[in-house]
């Protein structure tokens, strides 16, 4: 079973700033990118929008 590390961003901005520029797709609503680490391990990343509700939403959405 593959390792995955789920991480919720607020805005594009950081993303570019912790990741670069990649890919991202719409999945539920979110916006997401999955990138596959040289050590196995994917890293997903949902872009959540600025407020409490909405990260939580995303990271609820991480745990499903």
């Amino acid at each position: 079973m593959t390792s995955t590390i789920g991480i919720v961003v607020a805005l594009s901005a950081e993303a570019r700033a912790v990741l670069g520029v990649r890919c991202w797709y719409q999945s539920n609503g979110f916006i997401v990118q999955r990138k596959h680490l040289e050590d196995g391990t994917d890293l997903l990343t949902i872009q959540s929008g600025v407020g409490f509700d909405n990260t939580l939403s995303a990271a609820k959405w991480l745990v499903r």
